[in-house]
């Protein structure tokens, strides 16, 4: 959240079964790997993601806990 973002978002996810081995990952539209974050194993996530360095555009953020994959798209707009 927020979603569209300019600056900077926040991934939040909690109750991770069993302390989890967490990555994060932002993708571009095309698929293209831009930010990986490895976590270690964590019962929650709590992450604030710098858009600074990003053009806008659909982006898709991508977290990986244990077996289970989560995806959510995100929109930076910059005025």
């Amino acid at each position: 959240m927020p979603n569209p973002a300019s600056s900077e978002v926040t991934v939040r996810m909690s109750e991770l079964d069993d302390a989890a081995e967490i990555v994060l990952e932002l993708h571009n539209s095309l698929g293209q790997l831009l930010l990986p974050k490895d976590f270690g194993r964590a019962s929650y996530l709590n992450e604030r993601i710098d858009l600074s360095g990003f053009n806008s555009g659909m982006y898709f953020v991508v977290v990986r806990a244990g077996g289970e994959r989560f995806e959510q798209k995100l929109v930076i707009s910059k005025d």
